[in-house]
């Protein structure tokens, strides 16, 4: 089995356009080995390069091998139809292309996708061949890569300590952490704290178990508190309208827990741990 990263550059075809209207794609293949490599099941993630608009770079979707490449000629034609996206004449007609079926989705940071730049911090993914040549459209992964990026990618935090392949959760490791960033509107986030705290004369405190920053740390957390979407975003229609209704305060802990499962049952949950008994 192989783990496998397939790139796309903006300048030559609109991949925001083609992710966006399609769960299966296909992609490029061009080296020998590759083609002989790629396996159905095989896990793989998509890469939008930076292109000459500067667009941001990095990890877009995920998804897993369900076609194994085939000559171009041989895509079917609602693939081909997708020929429009290309700019200009850069088609390449004489191809291999494998599928993808795309499990998930983030074009943006707001969505979540996993920047380029963020991905260079860390040790052992700065290795890959998508960050030191930057050339081709399929590259293969490590195992160990692999693990880092779907941890990155399901928002865990990521241990590194010692060198390649030695990951470690003891005290004094180096954590690198990449999360999603939820807030699309963050004058709609002020706005519902400063709705909060008019309505509870000044104070901002967790929702579900009452913490209060002020009350913990003073000055240094005087207006500090999180907003969670009691809808999860990824439930939501792309714009879709929230109003301050739709967020609730929570501390930074009730927050972490409501993101570890489904957000609704996570929510039922600690309310009932945290209700007057």
């Amino acid at each position: 089995m192989g783990i496998w990263l397939f790139q796309s550059n903006p300048d030559r075809y609109q991949v925001d356009e083609y992710v966006r209207q399609t769960d299966e794609v296909y992609w490029s293949v061009k080296h020998q080995s590759h083609i002989d490599q790629i396996e159905n099941g095989d896990p793989a993630f998509l890469w939008r390069a930076q292109g000459s608009s500067n667009t941001v770079r990095g990890v877009i979707a995920k998804g897993v091998i369900f076609q194994t490449p085939i000559p171009k000629n041989e895509l079917p034609a609602s693939e081909r139809s997708f020929d429009r996206l290309w700019v200009e004449d850069n088609e390449v007609t004489s191809e291999m292309k494998a599928g993808i079926r795309l499990d998930e989705k983030r074009l943006t940071p707001e969505e979540g996708m996993l920047r380029g730049k963020d991905l260079e911090l860390h040790p052992l993914l700065a290795k890959m061949q998508i960050l030191t040549s930057r050339q081709g459209t399929c590259f293969k992964l490590s195992p160990q890569q692999y693990e880092i990026l779907a941890s990155l990618w399901a928002q865990e935090d990521v241990f590194f300590e010692g060198g390649e392949g030695n990951y470690s959760g003891r005290e004094g490791a180096v954590k690198y952490h990449t999360h999603k960033y939820r807030e699309r509107d963050r004058g709609l986030v002020r706005e519902a704290k400063r709705v909060f705290a008019q309505e509870h004369d000044g104070q901002l405190f967790c929702e579900i178990c009452s913490f209060s920053f002020s009350d913990t740390y003073g000055e240094l957390a005087q207006d500090y508190i999180e907003a969670h979407h009691k809808i999860s975003v990824s439930e939501m229609e792309p714009d879709t309208e929230v109003s301050i209704s739709d967020l609730m305060m929570v501390c930074a802990n009730c927050h972490r827990v409501l993101h570890k499962g489904d957000s609704a049952s996570q929510l039922a949950a600690l309310l009932g741990l945290f209700s007057p008994v």
